[in-house]
């Protein structure tokens, strides 16, 4: 349902200002305010913007805004709106645009008053797009290092020992460093990582290992934006937690 059916429907009513909801009808308001009720969740909007651009990656979310001249009626209750607007064509640089003429009215009344505005999205935080060795694989030989790609790049500062933790079969950390993946020995901002162990075939012991990236505490990895770690996929600040496993050759 867009935000448009739930206003034709009653689900988000108009609002007064000073945030009490307005009552069925107000006798010489020339001004009034309207919020969505409930709020509008930013991480949905940023799904529906996802959404959007799987098909069209220019999409953007549109939000209607209709005034029914039928039923708003004047001070005496007897003249109903004059919404009938005209619009231009507008440009801005490569934009073209619609530019309204207020205020609104063609001298009859009953017009329905349309407008519309566009909502943006907040930053969306960065994920791991790909590991490698992949989640839940078994593999026959040890892996020399492990691979992470972020979907946003990340602060290099933010990736350290205590961000980034392998654990072996036994639940020990295993001690390595973690460098740019692809490499970039002076990049601040990194779209992937390289976890390499201090010792050489420290993860050839037979068992699962674990992979733990922080988007929680005290010090998570961020992404460019500032925004930690989002490792569940849903939007906020989570720790990503993937495990592969090694057999005895």
């Amino acid at each position: 349902m867009t935000v448009l059916d739930r206003f034709r429907r009653g689900l988000l009513r108009p609002a007064l200002p000073g945030g009490l909801p307005g009552p069925a009808l107000v006798h010489g308001v020339i001004a009034a305010t309207f919020r969505p009720d409930p709020p509008l969740d930013p991480v949905q909007v940023g799904q529906w913007h996802n959404r959007l651009r799987d098909n069209d990656p220019g999409a953007a979310v549109r939000v209607d805004v209709v005034l029914n001249g039928d039923k708003i009626l004047d001070v005496t209750g007897t003249h109903a709106l004059d919404g009938h607007v005209r619009g231009r064509l507008g440009h801005d640089a490569y934009t073209t645009f619609i530019d309204l003429r207020l205020p609104s009215g063609d001298g009859r009344e009953g017009g329905d008053f349309v407008s519309w505005l566009f909502v943006a999205a907040p930053p969306v935080p960065a994920q791991v797009a790909e590991i490698d060795p992949a989640p839940g694989a078994t593999l026959d030989a040890a892996p020399q290092v492990i691979h992470v790609m972020f979907t946003k790049d990340v602060a290099r500062t933010s990736v350290t020992a205590e961000t980034v933790i392998v654990r072996d079969p036994s639940g020990t950390v295993v001690a390595g460093a973690v460098a740019p993946f692809p490499f970039d020995p002076t990049a601040d901002l990194l779209s992937g990582i390289t976890f390499t162990p201090t010792t050489p075939n420290a993860l050839s012991t037979t068992g699962s290992y674990v992979v733990i990236l922080r988007g929680t505490g005290a010090g998570p990895i961020v992404d460019a934006d500032g925004m930690a770690l989002d490792g569940q996929g849903h939007g906020s600040a989570s720790d990503f937690t993937a495990s592969f496993t090694v057999v005895a050759g």
